[in-house]
């Protein structure tokens, strides 16, 4: 037990570390045109108030994520999965009400120096079509396929061979440490979450080829060179994160339906995955940045179209007169999409209700 407590700690503290880098220092060290979720210049972003504020900034999340490792550590004394729960709830919400905080405050500071009112505002798209490989698209949805025809077999065929009541908890060393009784919702909601991983891939896949490209007008061809290798770096690793995502949930599937024992062998393989998991978004994250915004700046007249108005607290893109569903994040990794659009709306709007779904399966089954 005390072996599976320090493991479960290692793993939720990356969780941790990863959630601190992204929202506490993507925001000031990513995006060359962007600062807080804000678009500025360069004399804003060397303004001793704008200093002043990402000191603070950083002081203050720093604070929540020791706050956040304090709890973890409490909860894994404790032995308690739901103090464990509450520090990574903690750790997100609290460092995400930090960063629209900070984006509402850096919008005051830009707005008392009067804004991007000295400079040009321009917005610069790759209109023509860039070739990217469709190899990564098939391999998406070969394996989707793959992954779903195959839980759903081994449900079908074994689940009626199961005894009336199924191991579904287990120590570190594999052995079972509670039953629960055998329930259609617990396998069902199990398929739903492998649906959800592929279709949530394969629609990334998607976004990742078909969003045009932003480029910064201060060095166009630097820019639009840096977003191409991004996008081709970002579509493997999303690769590599769908296959470790689906084998995880089919290796609990397949425990669950006694496919294959739980042991020792296969609790390593569980740990050594989500420690993959999480270790090749971390390698991806500083790489990603260092491609994509590794060039200097060359024209100090020009700076981005200024959209922060259609930036709920920096976070939600909320715009009715863009008709794009995808758009990429202010900061950070990836894309969202323009919650001003009755697309995108849907998509937000379904994403909670399939989430629902799942954790509704997920009590009736124990």
């Amino acid at each position: 037990m005390v072996m599976e407590r320090i493991l479960m700690l290692i793993v939720l503290t990356l969780v941790i570390i990863v959630q601190f880098y992204t929202i506490s220092i993507l925001p000031i060290k990513g995006n060359k045109q962007l600062l807080l979720g804000c678009v500025v210049t360069e004399e804003i972003r060397n303004n001793i108030e704008t200093k002043e504020l990402i000191k603070r900034f950083k002081i203050i999340n720093i604070i929540i994520m020791i706050v956040s490792e304090v709890i973890l550590i409490l909860g894994c004394l404790r032995n308690s999965e739901l103090i464990m729960t509450i520090a990574i709830f903690f750790a997100i919400i609290v460092s995400s009400i930090s960063y629209g905080v900070h984006n509402t405050k850096m919008r005051k500071i830009k707005s008392i120096m009067g804004g991007l009112k000295s400079k040009k505002q321009v917005t610069v798209f790759e209109i023509e079509k860039i070739k990217f490989n469709k190899r990564n698209i098939i391999i998406d949805i070969v394996l989707a396929l793959v992954f779903i025809l195959g839980n759903i077999y081994f449900t079908v065929s074994k689940y009626d061979l199961l005894p009336n009541k199924i191991a579904t908890n287990f120590d570190i060393m594999g052995n079972a440490t509670y039953y629960s009784e055998k329930n259609i919702g617990t396998f069902l909601s199990l398929i739903i979450s492998i649906v959800f991983i592929s279709v949530i891939f394969i629609f990334a896949e998607y976004i990742i080829r078909s969003t045009k490209l932003r480029i910064d007008p201060r060095n166009v061809e630097r820019s639009r060179e840096g977003n191409i290798k991004y996008r081709n770096l970002l579509s493997n690793t999303m690769i590599w994160a769908e296959i470790v995502s689906l084998l995880l949930l089919t290796i609990g599937n397949l425990v669950l339906l006694q496919v294959i024992d739980m042991n020792i062998i296969i609790v390593s393989i569980n740990l050594i995955c989500m420690i993959l998991l999480i270790g090749v978004l971390v390698i991806f994250i500083i790489k990603a940045n260092k491609i994509r915004f590794n060039y200097k700046i060359e024209k100090d007249t020009v700076v981005q179209k200024d959209d922060d108005d259609k930036w709920i607290f920096g976070l939600i893109y909320y715009n009715k007169e863009d008709p794009r569903v995808n758009v990429e994040k202010r900061f950070g990794i990836g894309y969202t999409v323009n919650a001003g659009t009755p697309i995108g709306m849907a998509i937000y709007i379904g994403t909670v209700i399939l989430l629902i779904a799942v954790l509704a399966l997920s009590s009736v089954a124990k």
